[in-house]
């Protein structure tokens, strides 16, 4: 972890007592209103997103219809679930989540693209990961896609939030 990080967490733990404090001056250690807990979470959101910052990205899913669900375009197997407005994190097992940096390179992959599913692009947000490959372990081996050739502006993430259908 680098030292950025360290100190963002450590402002975190602090603030953290400081609220506690605050609270048990006040009498209210048993209960926290809705009010403080929503500020203690608005909070916390905005250091964690100092610390892994959120992009922008483009994501390809397949329409499900026999579940009524948007999962992964080519998950060769292995299926996620994404909703819209929902952060998705990557399956137990499995490297991480692709997206793509912008429209031409999802473009220029989707001309290569036949025989598939409805398939449909979403704008969205993306916890980018330190893993740069894509692979699922089956019976704790570790079967790789990078043989595979991964498409130019390929992104690789921990968590995915589906924000709107590109038409």
């Amino acid at each position: 972890m680098s030292k950025k990080n360290e100190n963002l967490i450590l402002e975190i733990e602090n603030k953290i007592c400081a609220i506690e404090a605050r609270l048990k001056l006040q009498n209210l250690e048993a209960t926290i209103n809705f009010t403080t807990m929503g500020i203690i979470l608005d909070c916390l959101n905005n250091l964690l997103e100092r610390i892994v910052p959120i992009k922008k990205g483009y994501k390809i899913c397949r329409w499900q219809s026999d579940t009524a669900e948007y999962i992964s375009a080519f998950g060769l197997g292995i299926n996620t679930i994404y909703k819209m407005n929902e952060w998705t994190k990557r399956i137990k097992d499995c490297g991480p989540l692709a997206v793509f940096d912008n429209m031409e390179n999802i473009e220029f992959f989707m001309g290569r693209i036949v025989n598939f599913s409805p398939y449909f692009v979403f704008e969205c947000e993306y916890k980018e990961s330190e893993t740069k490959e894509l692979y699922y372990l089956n019976k704790g081996k570790k079967i790789s896609y990078n043989n595979m050739n991964i498409p130019r502006g390929t992104k690789f993430a921990d968590e995915v939030k589906l924000i709107k259908r590109v038409d």
